[in-house]
């Protein structure tokens, strides 16, 4: 009887376990420092087996998500110069860092091709909400390349946010695809936490201040930072369904892991975007929507004339700008250079094409901003576009009837608010989790359609 009763319950939480085997794989493979390119091969193959056994496609992207955490030291590239210069006897001049990690573009590429595959055969309708704004934002920027300073790395800027727009088309239209908030919400939980642990670990391993960990894998501490913004909150909502499953409580210590994770990373904007979430949490109950934007909008241009005005006292009271611009670690030395782009029309409106920032900033790679770095790019009407799948975001947590609504939203706040004054906007795996949510939120929001 008990052994029946063991099989039936893992019957029951199989996809549970299986996440939670994806956790401590994904730990596994970053502890023992797996070579990158075995480590490759061992991911793709058991991407593919999971799709030979049609293992959920949701199921599919979150194991593909926890391949960011899979890796500790790069190798891939090295490999790729060696076979260059024994097949063509030179160097491979790659736009690619030293350090460029492999595992998730590898594994997210097979996961593309998988999704592709399964929609033709599934024969999936073509339907979402946001799909026309994101069209728009692709085409307009593969336009601006014809302007772009340079074609390879704009292509590249690219590819970091168009991964996000083909995640939410793929599970938004499959048919097959169930939606399990809670699923989701332990699958963001144990992904920060393998993030967590692997911060704790190198901070043991590399004693001192200002230790960033994992260095090869983040770039640098802002896009993990984004990548705490856009999910803690939503993982969260396990508890909400506490009396469903008490068991839930039991992980509240880990939860509290998760917590130190946020605090050593040391992302003052991360810290104030949390602050500002928890504050908006009123805001949720606003029943009038045209009440909702108005605040949304003027937020935002609350925000804009806080940036100009800050720089415009710089010559009349130098101490405080200077004050200002060390606490936000040069911050407004970057909004400077963006504000004097933008006094040009022709760069307010068409902007200077995808990757034109690595080109103005000497060395930096963003203007530490959604707002300026998508005007200065690629103008101000994508800018209006990404408004428009905001708009639309807002219109389908409204329309949408689980409690995961209001852990989203505020998820929402907290990476908008620190990607206004950061990096990580719609970045590669941050964009993939962020419309992940949002494709979900949307299909659940067609069985309430049905019900009506």
């Amino acid at each position: 009887m008990i052994i029946i009763f063991l099989i039936e319950k893992i019957k029951e939480n199989k996809n549970m376990l299986l996440i939670i085997s994806m956790a401590c794989f994904s730990f596994a493979t970053w502890f023992f420092n797996i070579n990158e390119i075995i480590n490759i091969i061992i991911y793709v193959s058991l991407l593919i087996l999971m799709a030979i056994f049609k293992f959920d496609s949701v199921i599919l992207v979150m194991f593909s998500l926890f391949s960011i955490a899979g890796q500790r030291d790069p190798a891939m590239l090295d490999f790729i110069k060696k076979i260059y210069l024994e097949l063509f006897g030179k160097e491979f001049n790659a736009v690619l860092g030293k350090n460029y990690v492999f595992l998730y573009i590898s594994t997210f590429t097979v996961l593309i091709l998988i999704l592709f595959i399964r929609s033709i055969k599934n024969k999936d309708r073509r339907k979402g909400t946001l799909l026309f704004p994101m069209i728009y934002l692709i085409l307009y920027s593969l336009i601006t390349l014809i302007w772009s300073p340079d074609f390879s790395v704009g292509l590249s800027e690219i590819g970091f946010f168009t991964g996000g727009y083909i995640i939410y088309y793929f599970i938004r239209n499959s048919s097959k695809s169930k939606v399990d908030f809670t699923q989701v919400s332990w699958f963001l939980s144990l992904l920060l936490l393998v993030i967590s642990f692997q911060i704790s670990i190198v901070y043991q391993w590399f004693p001192g201040s200002n230790k960033f960990p994992v260095s090869h894998l983040w770039a640098n501490p802002n896009i993990v930072a984004t990548v705490f913004s856009i999910a803690f909150i939503p993982s969260l909502y396990k508890y909400a369904t506490v009396k469903k499953n008490k068991w839930a409580l039991l992980y509240l210590p880990l939860d509290f892991l998760i917590v130190y994770g946020i605090v050593k990373i040391k992302s003052t904007g991360l810290h104030f975007a949390i602050i500002a979430g928890f504050l908006f949490i009123p805001l949720l109950f606003i029943k009038n929507r045209k009440l909702l934007y108005g605040i949304i909008i003027f937020l935002i241009f609350a925000f804009l004339i806080f940036i100009g005005s800050i720089v415009s006292i710089e010559h009349v009271l130098p101490d405080l700008y200077n004050k200002i611009n060390d606490f936000t670690t040069g911050r407004f030395t970057i909004y400077k250079i963006a504000l004097k782009e933008m006094e040009n029309p022709i760069t307010f409106i068409f902007g200077k094409g995808v990757g034109y920032d690595r080109a103005v900033l000497d060395g930096l790679s963003t203007f530490h901003s959604f707002v300026f770095q998508i005007i200065i790019n690629r103008g101000i009407f994508s800018l209006l576009f990404v408004a428009v799948i905001l708009y639309k975001i807002v219109d389908l947590l409204f329309d949408n009837r689980n409690k995961m609504r209001y852990f989203i939203a505020i998820g929402i706040i907290i990476y908008l608010v620190h990607a206004a004054t950061d990096s990580g906007f719609e970045y590669r795996y941050i964009g993939v989790i962020f419309y992940l949510l949002i494709a979900l939120v949307e299909k659940d929001n067609d069985k309430y359609l049905k019900e009506d």
